[in-house]
């Protein structure tokens, strides 16, 4: 069921009818024939929402509603990490079909501060002058969707530069 936009042209439904496949068309603007889709948009829509203002309201200066897209992200690792009411297996369980326990170690609070180690101390080896700061405070904007779960993508707030980083506490 698609809109009559790029998926009514005659290549998409010729390759719809060669994999055996139907296709019906929604009118203009007619967006409540896909309730199930709606109402989840809606819901990480308002998740996304609530974690960005809690964390503008937190830190005025660093967080933006630039940051739009990583509380969004958030907001749906969140919503497919725990189980919904009344229900004992999360969404990650259901489409997995196998046991999968939340780690709450490694969900933080969307816009959190977050220590960084510096950068010559994360190698084996790395040394810093005794007197120069360890670490630096960054930002943290959700899980990294390419590293391990417990690498977080963090912003920097004097660069404005986002990163994955692992040698972190939060």
């Amino acid at each position: 069921h698609a809109d009559n936009g790029i998926f009514n042209s005659q290549k998409f439904t010729r390759s719809v009818r060669e994999a055996q496949q139907t296709i019906s068309y929604c009118g203009v603007g007619a967006h409540q024939q896909n309730g199930v889709a709606e109402h989840r948009i809606r819901v990480l829509t308002e998740m996304a929402r609530t974690q960005l203002l809690h964390a503008m309201n937190n830190n005025r200066k660093a967080i933006s509603p630039h940051l739009w897209p990583y509380a969004l992200r958030h907001a749906c690792y969140l919503f497919n990490l725990f189980p919904r009411e009344g229900q004992t297996r999360s969404p990650i369980e259901i489409f997995s079909d196998s046991k999968i326990a939340p780690n709450l170690k490694q969900a933080h609070p969307f816009g959190c501060p977050v220590y960084v180690l510096e950068a010559p101390l994360q190698t084996q080896g790395g040394q810093l002058p005794r007197w120069e700061p360890r670490s630096r405070v960054g930002i943290y904007l959700g899980q990294s969707p390419q590293h391990a779960a417990s690498v977080g993508l963090i912003l920097n707030q004097q660069t404005g530069l986002v990163s994955p980083q692992f040698h972190c506490i939060y």
